[in-house]
């Protein structure tokens, strides 16, 4: 039973820190009064992400498709919701990256 616990707890902190790596964290949709420096990535298909940040945070959406071409929006510095679509392959990875 404590060893079933043990490896339950250690695949929820790699979870965790997998979705702090940036790979796939969804929280919720666009709130409509986002928090400052408050950020949120979602899959929407599988070729497009969603990302949004609130007021006060200088931020861009950056995803990975794979067929390994980068891609990324422009910087914002106010709230604002924005998409990437793979240009070609499929989206393996997404994130928001902060100035």
């Amino acid at each position: 039973m404590r060893i079933a616990r043990g490896l339950a707890v250690t695949a929820a902190t790699g979870a965790l820190a997998l979705g702090l790596a940036g790979t796939a964290s969804a929280t919720s949709d666009t709130p409509s009064a986002a928090a400052a420096g408050t950020c949120s990535t979602k899959k929407l298909s599988s070729y497009t992400a969603q990302g949004w940040c609130g007021n006060g945070t200088t931020w861009r959406l950056g995803i990975r498709c794979s067929t390994g071409a980068y891609q990324w929006t422009a910087w914002y510095s106010y709230s604002n919701t924005v998409r990437l679509t793979c240009a070609g392959g499929k989206l393996t990875h997404y994130w928001i990256d902060q100035k």
